[in-house]
């Protein structure tokens, strides 16, 4: 897989901070995994959002587990993407620093 360009990870970058803080958290509530954040959305007439639903319910394609995991793995993330993003940036600038420093002997 190529390296992900600086272009490509602010555009990472740019969805991850469109969407509501973190962390987000899964429940199981009745029939669903709900996957919660601390930030609530408010609509006229009282109408507030800060969670999305995903079915409980096993089926022919997905085991309970596996939904349970897909759940798990969307509110993280929420956490984790931004540290993986901060995570290659700071790699990138250690082996830039390398290579100057690789250059300035040679």
């Amino acid at each position: 897989m190529p390296e992900l360009t600086e272009e490509e990870l602010k555009v990472i970058e740019e969805r991850v901070n469109a969407a509501t803080p973190g962390p987000w958290t899964v429940t199981f509530r009745d029939r669903y995994f709900v996957i919660e954040s601390p930030s609530r959305i408010e609509y006229p007439g009282n109408f507030v959002i800060n969670f999305i639903t995903i079915r409980r319910t096993s089926s022919l394609l997905f085991t309970e587990q596996e939904v349970a995991g897909n759940a798990a793995l969307v509110a993280a993330a929420r956490t984790d993407i931004p540290a993986l993003i901060a995570e290659v940036r700071a790699l990138r600038a250690a082996r830039d620093a390398d290579l100057v420093a690789i250059e300035n002997i040679v």
